[in-house]
């Protein structure tokens, strides 16, 4: 079993350059298509659950 990835607000744009820090944020302020159920809050600080994120941008897929 391959252990969790996790990855702050910060580093996200690093691994997904489509989403910049300032977009992510207004996204979790306002809980867009309920982002924070991808994330968790450790000391304060909130980071992605990178498993949780991708299977959340599937879920956003436009039906034609």
């Amino acid at each position: 079993m391959e252990p969790k990835k996790y990855l702050s607000v910060k580093d996200m744009p690093k691994d997904y350059p489509f989403f910049t820090q300032g977009s992510l944020r207004h996204m979790i302020y306002e809980n867009k298509n309920n982002i924070k159920k991808t994330m968790i809050k450790i000391g304060g600080r909130l980071f992605f659950d990178v498993q949780r994120f991708e299977n959340w941008i599937d879920e956003q897929r436009m039906e034609k």
